[in-house]
């Protein structure tokens, strides 16, 4: 039987960066100077396809915006809709047309309607269907390692950072430890937390070695080019 064991750092409710919001919003082209990803929301001209798409099914707007950002704002879906469509007239229907859609949810009403906040339909069901999920492997434990490879693999680090950093008093932090206990508990989703720069790469690089050493195979999915080497 195959066993599947998840961990994850937890993350904003968000999946766009800073810089990717600045520039969605501002509908301009920035490049991220750290990881060097393009953002692109300029003006484009739009083909006779796509835009009878539109015309034909406007709700795949909603959709598009939500792929930017988990939660909206009104303006964010006119911008974006006017990217594509010129024409006031044909613009103020599909708008009006957006608002009364069974797709759009408002999550948080304000008294302007410019100023509440919006997700879709479909985002909140895949939201259920994660939180569903991830429940469910909270609930599942069959993923436990000997607790002699943890405490086997934790004396190893100490010892290279006190050969790294020449100072035979050096060790992981009491953080870093719990996080690699409660890592290596059986539990088949662990959630890890930590400002850059707090240890979350070395705990990895622990963690690879004690899940190997139990005779699991090991893949890591990240945008960090520090982890994708562990």
């Amino acid at each position: 039987m195959a066993i599947y064991h998840l961990t994850m750092k937890n993350i904003s409710r968000t999946r766009r960066s800073t810089i990717a919001s600045l520039a969605y919003r501002a509908g301009v082209k920035v490049r991220d100077p750290q990881t060097g990803d393009v953002f692109d929301y300029t003006s484009k001209p739009v083909s006779a396809v796509e835009f009878y798409k539109i015309i034909k099914n406007p709700d795949i707007i909603l959709q598009d915006v939500c792929q930017q950002q988990t939660n909206f704002m009104w303006g964010d879906v006119a911008k974006y809709l006017a990217r594509h469509v010129g024409d006031q007239a044909l613009l103020e229907r599909l708008l009006l047309k957006l608002e009364h859609s069974k797709e759009l949810i408002c999550v948080q009403k304000e008294r302007q309607h410019s100023q509440s906040i919006f997700t879709t339909r479909t985002r909140l069901l895949e939201e259920k269907q994660f939180l569903e999920r991830t429940e469910g492997l909270t609930k599942r434990r069959r993923h436990g390692v000997k607790d002699r490879s943890v405490e086997f693999a934790i004396n190893c680090a100490n010892r290279d950072l006190q050969t790294t950093l020449k100072d035979k008093h050096a060790s992981l932090s009491q953080a870093q430890r719990n996080a690699i206990w409660h890592m290596a508990s059986p539990a088949q989703l662990s959630l890890v937390e930590g400002y850059a720069g707090a240890g979350k790469t070395t705990v990895m690089q622990v963690m690879k070695e004690i899940w190997e050493e139990n005779n699991y195979k090991v893949y890591d999915l990240t945008r960090s080019s520090r982890l994708s080497h562990l």
